[in-house]
């Protein structure tokens, strides 16, 4: 596609240029031409750009797809989310807390009003787990100076259940 794009160009180019040059001479017909390659080097340089810029967007759809491959259902940190919003289900939790902490990603889950720690992970396990439900809730992953606002739709032990997913900037030393 791109050679016939390029050959149409200089055909439109060599078109004006003849036309140019039966009614203003030769040295205006050499101008013109002159004029018509420039325009054709130019539209060139756009279109490899055009080009680049697609073979860009082709990687970057390749590492998202190599991404959600590696984060599929047997991924730990996605079983993992997943037994944590069953169990909070089955507890009948009304919040899930994921607090990342110096050391350790601490879990807790509010039960008739009072929360209760039930899990403590490795501090390492805190990016991949955040960025799993931030992505289940179709938050911004990157996103994570600001407060965010998202939903998930799951269902659970055969139950429809929407959960309400909040976001905010912590600081751990």
């Amino acid at each position: 596609m791109r050679s016939k794009l390029l050959t149409l160009f200089m055909a439109v180019a060599v078109v004006v240029a003849l036309y140019m040059s039966a009614h203003s001479g030769v040295a205006g017909a050499q101008t013109q031409l002159d004029q018509a390659q420039q325009q054709h080097a130019a539209l060139q340089s756009q279109l490899n750009q055009l080009h680049s810029v697609q073979d860009v967007y082709g990687q970057v759809a390749a590492r998202q797809s190599m991404l959600s491959q590696a984060m599929g259902d047997d991924a730990p940190v996605v079983q993992l989310v997943q037994k944590l919003l069953t169990q909070a289900l089955r507890d009948r939790a009304s919040d899930i807390h994921i607090e990342p902490q110096d050391k350790a990603l601490r879990v807790r889950f509010r039960v008739d009003g009072a929360l209760h720690e039930v899990l403590s992970l490795p501090a390492a396990m805190s990016s991949a787990m955040v960025s799993r439900i931030k992505i289940l809730a179709g938050m911004n992953i990157v996103e994570r100076r600001r407060s965010q606002d998202g939903q998930i739709a799951i269902n659970i032990d055969g139950r429809p259940v929407d959960i309400r997913v909040a976001t905010t900037a912590t600081i751990c030393k």
